[in-house]
């Protein structure tokens, strides 16, 4: 079962940072529990990309890096890196911010469930990968917004 995730950075969490780690957890931990094997896949944006890493890396989840294009990692990044089963540069060099949208695709592609950290704000990259995965007919299952 791979399991991608999309979700916002910090600053439009609103301070729900630790709700949405455990929410994380916990759907990770559901999902090892009702599958033989699962992955995450992971943009490691700021923010609840980089939360749902930490998480795998605790609960031994294996993961993918998807990085937009090939720069390079900042110290933090290469610590999460370097647990991850596979790096993938979705682009040789940064061309736009099209290369965020291109890796969301990617990712979305490859998936069997998308996991949604959203705040309902029709806006921005998690809204846009949201409705991606919802075209292609993907399995979504959105974080409780506001109901935690």
């Amino acid at each position: 079962m791979k399991i991608a995730i999309t979700g916002h950075r910090s600053v439009r969490l609103n301070g729900q940072e630790e709700k949405v780690r455990l929410w994380i957890k916990e759907q990770l931990i559901n999902f090892r529990a009702c599958y033989k094997e699962i992955e995450l896949l992971n943009g490691m944006a700021k923010g609840v990309d980089q939360i749902a890493a930490q998480e795998a890396i605790s609960l031994g989840v294996p993961f993918i890096c998807f990085f937009a294009y090939k720069r390079k990692l900042s110290e933090f990044e290469e610590n999460i890196a370097a647990g991850a089963e596979k790096l993938i540069w979705v682009s040789d060099a940064y061309t736009g911010k099209s290369v965020y949208l291109e890796r969301d695709r990617r990712m979305v592609d490859e998936c069997d469930v998308l996991l949604v950290v959203w705040d309902g704000i029709e806006t921005g990259g998690t809204y846009y990968t949201y409705k991606y995965a919802q075209e292609q007919g993907k399995k979504i299952i959105f974080y409780p917004w506001g109901l935690r």
